[in-house]
């Protein structure tokens, strides 16, 4: 069963690790945004006067550098309510501890350890309960935040980052099948998970052989048809 600690332990990732990282990298990046614009516009003005690009392309890249500018402008404030948000839940909990303790000694004439054990429990289901929504809005802020910005969208991106290399998937394996053995814990989700994640490595891991196998045939095949094009061709000087 979950703990204090637990919760604890949830509160400072959250806080400490994931809302204040979150702010600080998009405080940053809003700053050099906004700094780099002056020096984007000039490039821009500078190949269209060069001729490179045409008004409408000129326009277009005008628009994505407001645009950028306009994104992280956006996520710095949205960063200020991820961490309003992260203090609001733990005033919350506190509020909700206090308030419990005391609702128990005066109004059902507890004593201090029993309404204190019995609120303590509930504060803690319903902190595990807030909590969790919260680091994944954390973590989503800066995830978006701390992307490199491209042409590829952010789904892509990610897809293609968590499915580069096997291994990774083969880690999350191995933690998804330790989870699954640990008493208390719900076995048969966690190892379809388990499983799940290892055929994805599995299959991930077969891909390079196949493109592997697939450029030497082609190798193969290009080899072929030049030595057989160098024999045409020596056949057509001796005649």
């Amino acid at each position: 069963m979950l703990s204090r600690s637990d919760l604890l332990t949830l509160l400072t990732i959250n806080f400490i690790v994931v809302t204040k990282g979150a702010e600080r990298i998009s405080e940053v990046s809003a700053r050099f945004t906004l700094d780099a614009m002056p020096g984007k516009q000039m490039a821009i003005d500078a190949d269209l006067n060069a001729g490179l690009i045409n008004q409408a392309q000129a326009q277009t890249r005008r628009k994505d550098v407001a645009s950028e500018a306009d994104f992280y402008g956006a996520m710095d404030g949205a960063s200020k309510f991820v961490r309003g948000d992260a203090i609001a839940g733990m005033m919350i909990l506190a509020i909700n501890l206090i308030g419990g303790v005391c609702i128990g000694i005066f109004k059902y004439n507890l004593s201090a350890d029993a309404a204190f054990q019995q609120y303590v429990l509930m504060t803690i289901g319903d902190g595990l309960v807030a909590q969790i929504p919260s680091l994944l809005l954390s973590t989503a802020a800066a995830i978006i935040v701390t992307r490199v910005s491209d042409n590829g969208d952010i789904a892509h991106d990610v897809r293609n980052q968590l499915l580069a290399s096997p291994s990774v998937l083969y880690t999350a394996t191995g933690i998804m099948f330790v989870l699954a053995v640990v008493p208390g814990m719900p076995h048969l989700p966690f190892l379809l998970f388990s499983a799940l994640l290892g055929f994805t490595g599995w299959r991930m891991s077969k891909r390079p052989q196949a493109a592997e196998a697939e450029e030497k045939s082609l190798e193969t095949l290009t080899r072929t048809i030049t030595e057989t094009s160098e024999q045409q061709v020596s056949w057509e000087l001796f005649r």
